[in-house]
């Protein structure tokens, strides 16, 4: 198994994004776009033998602040590292541009996800109460 990370278009990630269940497709392309704007961005595929498994996407919030703001590995390539693999090339890659913080919000259900972030230093800084207790949302940021 070979897995690799790459730079990827807003397309090549939203038609990965379609294919993650738990999102449910609420995004268009446009709204990808809409929402970045402007912003400085980097958007990230990962791949295990050349297919794409993941993806992750962000945009600067703040002078000296990275939102890693969508990510996901497709349901088949799931506990293979790939994850790790997008979040360590994103820090990487922010460092590199002089980002200070990098943060990402998560949401309670997802338990992979916080400990991934938890493990890798994140640090809990606000709860969003949004619906049941599974629903809430976590935000972390990471000092680069």
């Amino acid at each position: 198994m070979r897995l690799t990370t790459r730079q990827a278009t807003l397309e090549e990630i939203h038609s990965l994004y379609l294919c993650i269940p738990e999102f449910g497709s609420l995004h268009s392309l446009s709204d990808l776009q809409q929402r970045i704007g402007d912003n400085p961005s980097h958007g990230l595929i990962a791949e295990i033998d050349g297919q794409a498994a993941g993806f992750k996407l962000g945009y600067q919030t703040t002078p000296g602040e990275f939102y890693s703001w969508l990510g996901a590995v497709l349901p088949a390539f799931r506990r293979k590292g790939v994850a790790q693999a997008m979040l360590a090339e994103q820090e990487r890659w922010a460092r590199s541009q002089g980002y200070q913080q990098l943060w990402v919000k998560t949401r309670n259900q997802f338990r992979a996800m916080l400990i991934m972030l938890i493990s890798h230093e994140y640090q809990i800084f606000t709860l969003e109460k949004k619906g049941e207790v599974d629903e809430y949302r976590l935000l972390l940021k990471k000092n680069l």
